[in-house]
């Protein structure tokens, strides 16, 4: 079977969460919607769970995010841990 992530479908979703102009999900910090795809601040959109995994949901419209590449590739298939920073004082 082919990938449904190149289908007009997925196309359509991608467009709509990207009209959205939503921060990335990872990070919470914005995205650059204006720079160029593959650039580490630019948006992809991130399935939750992922297509290896579970392409029954490759898809589903509440299974995908915005996200910066950077951090979607950085996450890779593996569970969103969000950066918290760091402590605002030794304690």
């Amino acid at each position: 079977m082919s990938d449904p992530r190149h289908t007009y479908t997925y196309r359509k979703l991608r467009a709509a969460l990207r009209r959205r102009r939503l921060p990335c999900y990872i990070c919470g910090q914005p995205i650059d919607y204006l720079a160029t795809k593959g650039e580490p601040l630019s948006f992809t959109a991130d399935h939750v769970l992922p297509v290896a995994s579970h392409p029954d949901r490759a898809l589903d419209p509440t299974n995908l995010r915005a996200a910066h590449h950077r951090c979607n590739t950085r996450r890779q298939d593996g569970p969103v841990k969000p950066d918290i920073g760091g402590a605002s004082r030794p304690w």
